[in-house]
């Protein structure tokens, strides 16, 4: 009763209108006294940063090592990815303890294929070209028979992620062109008489990529029954075998070469009867592995596996050498079962 207009005016705080002469609670004390100055200013965290906090939360939730953008690559991740590619980008793993991935690689680089090209075409320009009846053939003849060298010497490094060089790597492919014509005769099935040349072109590419995808993956073999103690490998598909052999080897192979390959000659093209055993390829492959210290330098010949395909059920040697190859004598008695085991084994063959 008797309030005035002023009496329906707002209250003033609590803390306010306490009298002076009334103790403050704890609870009024708090709400009374400012905060204090540290002399900072107070950043308050803006829309974007908790957006962005919030995102990164997200895809690092659960395991922070996993990036969900990481392709796992299994055992390629082995085989040096950063590797520049090949033709038409093609990529070739290549492996320390596998040599004949180093030589696919190679086969298979830009680098080789221009240096391949420069050498046919000074084949091509040194011979006469043949007559166009049967052209295919005798180009391949042509090739085989070229009397130059035709070494192709290829260097690759494979890089980290900083680009810094972690390995170097050598293939030597020797008498490449006229190898490339020996691969092209005995792995390539005939041509037609229907636009022969074309088809021809295009199974010298079939002959040539299946030979580096078989040399793409192999695996170390315990052949038995050799004398020189030399180590092997075979593809994964068993078409071939890959064999170490000493650099006297490799200098007395290198000094035969144009008489192997006239040899060859004349068992494709000539009727010659052979059993001789192809070698399709020989090379000095190397590298140089910075991170472990690992020099390596050796040289294989690859050669077709004849037993690729087949079962065999009897296998025999010939050697051209009599050094720890003499077999036991046999007597009258041993001989005369020798020769019955012989008749009856060809009896039943027949």
């Amino acid at each position: 009763r008797g309030r005035s207009r002023d009496d329906h005016s707002p209250m003033p705080p609590r803390a306010a209108a306490a009298s002076p002469s009334r103790s403050l609670t704890p609870h009024d004390a708090l709400l009374a006294t400012p905060p204090p100055t540290t002399g900072k200013k107070t950043v308050t965290p803006a829309v974007g940063g908790a957006v962005k906090s919030a995102i990164t939360r997200f895809f690092t939730r659960g395991n922070k090592e996993v990036d969900p953008y990481v392709v796992d690559l299994g055992s390629f991740s082995n085989g040096r990815p950063r590797l520049e590619p090949g033709i038409g980008g093609v990529v070739i793993p290549v492996f320390d303890d596998q040599p004949s991935t180093v030589i696919a690689h190679s086969l298979s680089s830009l680098e080789y294929d221009d240096q391949f090209k420069q050498f046919q075409k000074a084949a091509e320009s040194s011979s006469p070209s043949p007559p166009e009846t049967n052209k295919p053939r005798q180009d391949i003849e042509r090739r085989m028979l070229v009397r130059s060298k035709t070494h192709i010497k290829h260097t690759f490094r494979d890089f980290d992620i900083k680009g810094q060089p972690i390995c170097k790597f050598i293939c030597t492919t020797y008498w490449g062109t006229q190898f490339h014509a020996v691969r092209q005769a005995f792995m390539t099935g005939p041509a037609t008489t229907t636009d022969a040349s074309s088809q021809s072109s295009s199974q010298e590419i079939d002959s040539e990529r299946s030979y580096i995808r078989s040399l793409s993956c192999s695996h170390s073999w315990a052949a038995s029954g050799g004398k020189s103690g030399a180590s092997f490998s075979r593809t994964s598909d068993d078409r071939f075998v890959i064999k170490c052999i000493s650099r006297t080897e490799l200098q007395m192979f290198l000094d035969c070469a144009p008489a192997y390959f006239e040899y060859l000659s004349k068992a494709f093209f000539h009727g010659l009867p052979t059993i001789l055993c192809k070698i399709v390829g020989v090379y000095q492959i190397g590298y140089h592995n910075r991170v472990t210290g690992k020099r390596t330098m050796e040289q294989v010949a690859v050669m077709q596996n004849i037993f690729c395909g087949r079962k065999i059920s009897r296998t025999f040697d010939l050697k051209g050498s009599l050094r720890g190859r003499f077999a036991r004598q046999y007597d009258n008695h041993d001989k005369d079962k020798s020769s019955s085991d012989n008749i009856d084994s060809s009896s039943d063959a027949s």
